[in-house]
């Protein structure tokens, strides 16, 4: 069974620009919250960064010599590209170099807090488990004042926060996205786990936290 981590970097950004690898503190990059936690995730056979960003091909292959890095044609990087088309196009290329997949975790550079034990434990029930898709989810009364048109209301009390998204790749390709029919949801009831930076108010909330 091959399981990997897939982080899905596109360079441009509309609403707050390069904003993957905006410092933070330290020299410490946004991205770098996520790709440290990623290699920390149990029963993973590899890590897998998709960018068109060239100074974060850089960044990573300097600091993280054991995560691959797949750099993204021009064609999977314009604005209206779906996470499923970048994704289908990274596992096509680790299928046929490297070795086939079974369960795919899909990692937001976006998401800087995560809980790196409920991961572990939940990825591990889901390898064994049946179900198909899992995604994380967060109380809309964190951020009901932010909510945009990009968050997923899963009904009038919970939305899709980006943490972290677990699904098997048949369901992947069948499905065409993250979340589906089948898709079960988990509850993270801390806030800074549903916080994902999109704007410009969302980085300056961000420094206010850290």
């Amino acid at each position: 069974m091959n399981n990997i981590i897939l982080i899905l970097a596109r360079k441009n950004s509309k609403r707050l620009k390069n904003k993957n690898l905006k410092k933070v503190k330290n020299n410490k990059k946004l991205i770098d919250y996520t790709l440290e936690i990623a290699k920390q995730i149990k029963n993973i056979n590899d890590i897998i960064t998709s960018t068109d960003n060239k100074k974060l091909i850089r960044h990573i292959n300097k600091n993280y010599k054991s995560i691959k890095i797949l750099e993204r044609p021009n064609y999977l990087s314009r604005d209206n590209t779906t996470s499923y088309a970048s994704a289908k196009h990274a596992i096509n290329w680790y299928e046929k170099n490297i070795a086939k997949i079974n369960n795919i975790i899909l990692l937001q550079p976006t998401s800087p807090f995560r809980n790196l034990r409920n991961i572990n434990r939940k990825f591990k029930i889901f390898c064994n488990g049946d179900d198909l898709s899992l995604v994380s989810v967060s109380p809309i009364k964190f951020n009901k004042k932010t909510l945009n048109k990009n968050n997923l209301i899963i009904n009038k009390n919970y939305f899709i926060n980006g943490n972290f998204y677990f699904i098997k790749k048949k369901s992947l390709f069948k499905n065409k996205s993250f979340v589906n029919n089948h898709t079960k949801f988990t509850i993270c009831n801390n806030f800074q786990e549903s916080i994902d930076i999109d704007t410009i108010k969302d980085w300056i909330n961000f420094k206010k936290i850290i």
